[in-house]
């Protein structure tokens, strides 16, 4: 990657302010922003976030990609008005290369003429999916009003997603089965999987042995005003943790990082004794204690970065099956894959009594990420994609 020639200017087109670490969204747009910069001499990005951003993220992100110029639409501004200010900044500019992240910036961009530029959407993940799942799980626990909410929200999304088809020359997804769950609509041969990644990270203590201390140590990390993690947390306190603390004699320690919980989540992991650390902005120190990662999801799209972070950071992963999907991973080999209480008890207890197999599973793992999920990968499949255009 060092020795590109970067030719001309790219547009990236965003609604989530790209972060090196945070949530995993945010992550992704990080990596497609310096994926850019590796590629194009000129990078310009234009920020118009749903939710508030601080001068002080602003500031922020323009220290960490100085070479890149940021433009930014006030999150305050009502739609229309956004969709103006947004078009406003674009009118009149030329690109080699207009990227959009997205199908939340593909609405905000819809109608806006695509002039000469290619233009190519990072769909991520297909959000009628996720908002159908979203409103599976509301109605679940009884709240109506939020299940009609997300029903409606992936009606929307759907014909914003099939909108897109004729619009874009690429689009991009984090797994070939979100692009599956789009290929049966036509035009398969725009679709294209740029992986998630994770970034390099510092050498860590080795992994703890269980007997140097009283409590076999578990994590979960994901933000919490995220649904299907809500709902992961909820599971882990109310089912999970009861069954795993029987089988290992109560010799466990439960450890959640993520912000954003609802009160009553909070309450609820408190009268589980699960140890709650609120939002941890950089997590090294809780993978570094940390024996195993549950990565409890009853529902996701995409993949979960979360695992690859694990992974990297060499922790043995327990997951569900839809925790894992999208990842090209095989149970037993790179993680364990457990799908209801007894079967996540009998994992964490597999990896407590075999150090052997938990570290038979991180080097394993540690070869999938370095393989499959790293920057060269990412930088690999964007040429792949651009020299079939």
């Amino acid at each position: 990657m060092n020795g590109e020639q970067r030719t001309g200017a790219a547009l990236f087109v965003t609604t989530w302010l790209p972060q090196p670490t945070a949530q995993g969204t945010a992550m992704r747009a990080w990596q497609l922003l310096n994926l850019l910069r590796h590629r194009h001499a000129q990078v310009s990005v234009l920020l118009a976030p749903d939710t508030a951003v601080s001068q002080a993220q602003l500031d922020c992100l323009r220290a960490a990609q100085p070479k890149v110029t940021v433009q930014f639409v006030d999150a305050g501004l009502d739609a229309p008005t956004r969709r103006a200010r947004t078009r406003a900044i674009m009118h009149g500019e030329s690109w080699n290369l207009v990227l959009v992240f997205r199908a939340e910036a593909a609405y905000l961009v819809a109608g806006i003429p695509a002039g000469d530029a290619p233009w190519w959407l990072d769909m991520d993940e297909l959000a009628s999916y996720r908002e159908r799942g979203i409103a599976t799980l509301a109605k679940a626990r009884g709240d109506a009003a939020s299940a009609e909410y997300h029903r409606r929200l992936a009606l929307a999304m759907m014909l914003v997603e099939k909108g897109q088809l004729e619009r874009y020359q690429k689009i991009f997804f984090s797994s070939g089965r979100e692009a599956a769950r789009l290929a049966d609509q036509g035009q398969a041969c725009k679709l294209a999987v740029l992986p998630n990644i994770y970034r390099d990270v510092p050498a860590l203590p080795p992994r703890p042995e269980p007997e140097r201390r009283q409590c076999f140590r578990l994590l979960f990390v994901g933000a919490l005003n995220y649904a299907p993690n809500h709902d992961a947390v909820e599971w882990l306190a109310q089912a999970l943790a009861p069954a795993i603390r029987s089988r290992l004699d109560g010799g466990v320690e439960l450890l959640v990082a993520g912000g954003s919980p609802q009160p009553e989540l909070v309450k609820t992991m408190a009268r589980a004794g699960i140890h709650y650390l609120g939002f941890v902005p950089d997590l090294s120190a809780c993978y570094a204690s940390a024996d195993a990662v549950l990565v409890p999801l009853r529902h996701g799209t995409g993949t979960r970065i979360k695992i690859l972070e694990a992974f990297a950071l060499g922790r043995p992963v327990v997951s569900t099956s839809t925790g894992a999907e999208g990842l090209e991973v095989q149970p037993g080999q790179e993680l364990l894959i457990a799908d209801d209480p007894d079967a996540f008890a009998a994992a964490v207890l597999k990896l407590r009594d075999n150090p052997e197999t938990a570290a038979a599973l991180v080097n394993a793992a540690l070869t999938f990420v370095r393989d499959q999920h790293s920057q060269m990968a990412l930088h690999e499949a964007w040429d792949r994609t651009t020299n079939s255009s």
